[in-house]
């Protein structure tokens, strides 16, 4: 693969300026390189490869989707050449127009979680401070407004309510009420927070150094600081489905280990740890919905059991890869992966891979939809990925990146 980018960059060179059609080189505008005799832009190029020469020998010298005057035609074919534009509801995406599903939000997004019981994603913004219960198919926002910003949302087991975290406070909420109910001080600033749905949520530390977890009565709103749980601060965690324990990624420490709590007592005790070594944990997890599988942040996937012999070992991976989000059902494994920049200081990309559930094998992969910022459609991040209820339609928060200067730069398309 690494052989095949450099003789393809090598014979797509960035055109010189003031070139034109008879010297042999296209004159493109920053960004576009030359591929069969057009102007194609960089991205597209060096992890799609030249698409086939136009029709017209069209040659694009303008951005993607922008007005090239009254001969310019919406035929989405070509867009990004001179002539060719997309329509007002499209995106240019290599070279054609596609419709632009995208549903862009009124708010940004600092955490979401997704409740299948209520078939609506849980997302937490700072710009309004409120947690977001969204309806993804119908597009319906119902905002329940929050005392502090959020820093990060957890759900009960049940998905009906939602403990948030916030700089020295955890709010609880009703999710189908749509109602706060409860907001309780905690002597920290918290970066992670669980639910545990026993009463209690788990807040976890965004600085200092070694602390405690601080476990949070829901109910009188009682602070305890367990001196059996000790972590590093910004660590993050995830309850397990049985809802018994919970399992904890270090970050900020080098190599990343993985430690789990029981939680039946209420208060957290530590009752493993895998240390990282040979499998990091790269400072991140997702437990599968069965309960068996945990995987972590560099690809590394590890069991999950209650038998401690068995508990947090080497599973196998899903490939050297950078996960930023992942969900599975009973049949696939989905997660957003970081794609490596394809040369120095080039833009990190991401896309979306699923895996058969038995053995992990990737069988597709699809690629995030573009974000339209006027008249021209910039790359996206994705940020949050979930399967909807129904385990065969899901739906991913993305960023826009920054050139598209946009005020709410967050959407979500659905899959």
């Amino acid at each position: 693969m690494v052989a095949f980018l450099v003789l393809f960059l090598t014979a797509c060179e960035e055109p010189s300026a003031g070139s034109d059609k008879d010297g042999g080189a296209r004159n493109c505008l920053p960004g576009y390189v030359v591929c069969d005799d057009q102007c194609i832009p960089q991205r597209v190029v060096e992890y799609s490869g030249c698409p086939s020469p136009s029709v017209d020998g069209g040659v694009p010298t303008h951005d993607a989707g922008q007005d090239a005057g009254p001969d310019t035609q919406t035929d989405g074919a070509n867009c990004g050449q001179l002539g060719h534009a997309c329509a007002d509801s499209e995106l240019c995406m290599a070279g054609q127009c596609v419709p632009d599903t995208l549903d862009k939000l009124r708010f940004d997004v600092i955490d979401a979680q997704y409740s299948r019981a209520l078939d609506r994603m849980i997302l937490a913004s700072a710009s309004p401070m409120a947690l977001h219960v969204y309806d993804v198919g119908a597009r319906k926002d119902v905002v329940v407004n929050l005392p502090v910003i959020p820093t990060a949302v957890s759900l009960t087991p049940d998905g009906r309510q939602a403990v948030v975290g916030h700089d020295g406070y955890v709010s609880y909420v009703d999710l189908s009420g749509a109602k706060v109910l409860g907001t309780f001080h905690v002597s920290a600033p918290v970066g992670d927070v669980v639910a545990g749905g026993n009463g209690k949520a788990y807040a976890f530390p965004s600085s200092d150094q070694w602390v405690g977890i601080h476990t949070v009565d829901l109910t009188t709103g009682t602070e305890d600081i367990s001196g059996q749980a000790t972590i590093y601060a910004g660590s993050v965690a995830a309850l397990h489905p049985n809802g018994k324990a919970m399992y904890m990624a270090e970050r900020n420490l080098s190599p990343s280990s993985m430690e789990k709590f029981d939680i039946t007592s209420g208060k957290p005790a530590s009752v493993g740890r895998n240390w990282g070594g040979d499998y990091p944990v790269c400072g991140n997890l997702w437990i599968s919905k069965n309960g068996l599988r945990i995987f972590t942040g560099c690809g590394n996937v590890f069991s999950a059991s209650d038998n401690k012999s068995l508990d947090m070992q080497y599973a196998g991976s899903i490939g050297k890869v950078t996960v930023v989000s992942l969900d599975d059902t009973a049949d696939r494994v989905a997660a957003v992966i970081e794609l490596p920049p394809s040369t120095y200081n080039a833009p990190k990309s991401y896309e979306i891979r699923y895996y058969e559930s038995q053995y992990l094998a990737q069988v597709d992969n699809k690629r995030l939809p573009g974000y339209r910022a006027g008249t021209k459609t910039v790359p996206t991040k994705g940020r949050f990925f979930f399967f909807r209820a129904d385990g065969a339609h899901a739906a991913v928060v993305v960023q826009a990146d920054p050139s598209s200067n946009a005020q709410y730069p967050f959407a979500i398309a659905t899959l």
